[in-house]
């Protein structure tokens, strides 16, 4: 039985389309992650334990129930000139909007979560000196929440990052879109998915030794 007949020669013309598979990649991930992270933490931020405020939450934890890929094709197909009487967006903005609901979903809750660890004697303090809102927020409350929120806010973008190969499935020319494509053309199996897992590599992995270094930082550790 003779081995598999490594070639990585073959995929010369393809890198090109590798190159702006994983520059779609990056983007998509980046937009969506901003995107989301600003509305989620917004709205986490303002919104209170009120009856609009319940009615946020359920909306929230009906949203993370739903599987990326699930929301994905909501997105995607719903909006079409059958149902709404509109054209769908693009595959990329699809793809955008999908992960960005999801991101502004988990950082939401986060943003809830982490409000309500803040240690009340500080809060105190801060208001016992005459500091303001807005200078209780700023010196008191945000340091908090940053500690508290940036190593998750790291993983979520490490997640999206990863799952950003979904966007695939609706057409989005992402790094696993051009490796379907370039395995089908060039009759390889392995190489492209190779190259694939190298590109991944690349990404995720010093935002992954990042994320543990910081979580080994004296600042992290540190609480108001």
């Amino acid at each position: 039985m003779t081995g598999y007949d490594w070639n990585f020669s073959v995929l010369a013309p393809y890198w090109n389309a590798f190159l702006r598979g994983t520059v779609l990649t990056i983007g998509l991930s980046a937009i969506s992650f901003v995107t989301g992270t600003v509305i989620g933490t917004s709205a986490g931020a303002i919104i209170r334990p009120t009856s609009a405020g319940r009615v946020f939450y359920l909306l929230n934890d009906l949203v993370r129930a739903l599987p990326p890929l699930v929301l994905l094709f909501l997105v995607y197909f719903f909006p079409t000139q059958q149902v709404l009487g509109i054209t769908s967006p693009s595959a990329f903005w699809s793809s955008v909007v999908a992960f960005s609901i999801a991101q502004a979903a988990y950082s939401a809750d986060l943003t809830r979560a982490a409000i309500n660890q803040v240690p009340q004697n500080s809060v105190l303090a801060g208001l016992s000196i005459g500091l303001t809102q807005s200078d209780l927020w700023r010196y008191v409350i945000l340091p908090d929440l940053s500690r508290q929120m940036l190593p998750a806010q790291i993983a979520f973008f490490i997640g999206i990052v990863r799952l950003s190969n979904l966007a695939s499935v609706i057409g989005c020319q992402e790094v696993v879109f051009v490796a379907r494509q370039v395995s089908s053309q060039a009759f390889r199996s392995f190489e492209p998915w190779l190259v694939v897992a190298g590109i991944y590599i690349v990404l995720v992995v010093p935002m992954t030794v990042a994320l543990r270094e910081l979580e080994r930082s004296r600042w992290l550790q540190r609480r108001s």
